[in-house]
């Protein structure tokens, strides 16, 4: 390999300095940064990683195919702010979010930069001021307002994560209810109901929580569908997703847990709320209700796989 006489002596410098220590190699110990940034779905989860790797604190922007690189944190670090000449910014309020979900047909309403709050969800909708097709178009990203200042500063936004029917592992796979039910057909288990929900480690780091109701209950079977269902779900990430692997690789990560429950676990908590759960990202409320209902579960596949 042809390295360059200056790495190899910092690469060297560095190993000899942790071995004394006892502290890990890490890439910014070799390798000499201006600048880095991060974008879209879990940046912020992996600021404080990526800062400890390379020595350099991450500058989160907005960026993305129909908008182009729209936002940027400053020198401060304290949320993003959008720039006036790429596009019209429209914020859809998360109250109007839930609204449409509930009334059918119903049409959101949106807020202009002036009229967000401090603490707010909304979704995105840009109209593109270069050209082009995308007017008044929802790209499906949600912004958290974490500074609105009634002086008339801009507001700044962090990237929250994409609206709740896409589940978003780290910018690298998104999954929807349809791709879900595809799998499992395919798969020929004999699942009776499902939700699949996005949630975060002990580390902050995200992954894909699938929790399945078998038609079977015996812990045999139930153990079979988890090792068959997580194949069958990794196979479909492969070939529906080539960043799959990446993702593995990259960050060290099992984006899936599998977690099997007995039949008619579901609909009891769902009588029990008096209303339906969300088969995408259902809220905390309805996976603590799931949780609360532990005799339900089966004891021994509660394990994250890989474990």
């Amino acid at each position: 390999m042809k390295i360059s006489p200056s790495i190899a002596m910092r690469y060297l410098k560095a190993k000899k300095r942790h071995k004394k220590d006892g502290k890990k190699l890490v890439p910014g110990d070799v390798f000499k940064l201006k600048g880095l940034v991060i974008s879209g779905t879990d940046g912020p989860h992996y600021k404080e990683r990526l800062a400890n790797a390379w020595g350099v604190v991450p500058l989160e922007i907005s960026a993305g195919t129909e908008l182009t690189v729209v936002g940027t944190e400053d020198f401060n670090r304290n949320g993003m702010v959008f720039f006036p000449d790429a596009c019209f910014y429209e914020f859809i309020p998360e109250s109007e979010l839930v609204r449409e979900e509930e009334e059918e047909g119903y049409i959101p309403r949106t807020c202009l930069m002036d009229g967000v709050k401090k603490g707010g969800f909304y979704e995105l909708v840009i109209s593109v001021f270069h050209g082009g097709a995308f007017m008044r178009y929802r790209i499906g990203d949600m912004y958290h307002c974490i500074s609105a200042d009634p002086d008339g500063s801009l507001p700044r936004f962090t990237f929250h994560d994409r609206v709740k029917d896409v589940i978003d592992i780290a910018g690298f796979t998104r999954i929807t209810e349809a791709s879900i039910e595809e799998v499992i057909k395919r798969s020929n288990l004999h699942i009776h109901n499902w939700l699949a929900a996005k949630e975060y480690d002990s580390n902050d780091t995200p992954f894909l929580h699938l929790y399945v109701e078998l038609d079977v209950e015996d812990e045999e079977n139930a153990a079979v569908t988890r090792a068959l269902l997580t194949e069958h779900m990794a196979l479909y990430f492969k070939f529906f997703d080539s960043d799959y692997d990446d993702l593995k690789k990259l960050l060290d990560m099992e984006p899936l847990y599998v977690t099997v429950m007995k039949k008619g676990t579901i609909e009891d908590c769902e009588k029990r709320l008096g209303r339906k759960i969300r088969k995408i990202n259902p809220s905390a409320l309805d996976i603590q209700s799931l949780k609360e209902r532990r005799i339900d579960y089966i004891p021994s596949i509660l394990n994250r796989v890989g474990d």
